[in-house]
């Protein structure tokens, strides 16, 4: 059988389906907009085929009681972006446009971030 990369128009498909099985199973908190953003986040964070709990949103993901006291993904990546975008903050003196375009992302996109991770330029 072909890959699904080589068979596109299947994708559409096959989500319905998915969505059909597995949509009465799970509640959804938000609204369209955040179940797309997550949706979209899985894809592009996930290092497999699937999304995987751990490629979703943290408020999404249920909690592990083993993973209780330890750094997960999510955590180490949020102090990983706080850490650069602080550096490119300081490298363009507090210019979030700049500092944005210095990492190729939207300058919206930039100034969010920076509020949720707390990033600042001194």
């Amino acid at each position: 059988m072909p890959r699904l990369s080589e068979r596109r128009e299947d994708i559409p498909l096959l989500a319905a389906h998915f969505m059909k099985n597995y949509g009465q199973m799970y509640s959804w908190p938000g609204n369209v907009r955040e179940l797309e953003n997550a949706i979209e986040r899985g894809i592009a964070l996930g290092v497999t085929p699937d999304i995987r709990p751990e490629d979703l949103p943290k408020a999404l993901r249920p909690e592990k009681s083993e993973l209780a006291g330890h750094d997960t993904y999510d955590d180490e990546f949020e102090k990983f972006q706080k850490s650069l975008f602080e550096k490119r903050l300081q490298l363009n003196h507090g210019d979030h446009a700049e500092a944005a375009r210095g990492l190729d992302l939207y300058p919206k996109y930039f100034r969010r971030r920076c509020r949720a991770l707390d990033a600042k330029w001194p």
